[in-house]
């Protein structure tokens, strides 16, 4: 289901877990994960509402999350809270330290951070797998890389 979830097939993931899930639906397990789903989609989505919605009704478990914390604070605009809380981080799974850092590129990148935002991107190009955050970390990098280079020579 990770795998899924990794490269963006969020509905095959919601699918997987309401078909193939062993045991019962009611457990915290199994709404927990759905939750888990749920957020990241609405995140990938970049549906501000839909995942405020979430974030506030789940449990403290969720709310802990720094890496969901993070993405809180990149939907409301708060680019410098999220970096602070981000930056001095290291998550314990490739998954979500590509995910860590692809969210700290793009608080760098608006808060017109382009080195850092850069670094981030080349660590998620490099470690991101099959995730569709490398594909966009490579475009990304592609059509920025004559803007970094004009900003080092001027």
């Amino acid at each position: 289901m990770l795998a899924l979830m990794a490269e963006h097939r969020f509905p095959k993931a919601n699918a997987y877990l309401q078909n193939h899930w062993q045991g019962k639906h009611t457990t915290n397990l199994y709404q927990n994960t759905m939750l888990n789903v749920q957020l990241v989609s609405s995140f990938e989505n970049r549906n501000k509402e839909e995942f405020m919605g979430l974030y506030l009704k789940s449990e403290k478990l969720f709310r802990k999350n720094k890496i969901f914390l993070g993405e809180k604070l990149f939907l409301e605009g708060k680019y410098g809270d999220a970096v602070k809380l981000l930056q001095n981080i290291t998550e314990k799974t490739t998954y979500h330290e590509v995910r860590r850092q692809y969210i700290l590129a793009m608080c760098y990148e608006a808060l017109k951070k382009m080195e850092q935002a850069t670094d981030c991107m080349e660590y998620v190009a490099k470690y991101g797998n099959t995730m569709p955050c490398r594909y966009a970390a490579e475009q990304w990098k592609r059509e920025n890389t004559s803007l970094l280079s004009e900003s080092i020579t001027t």
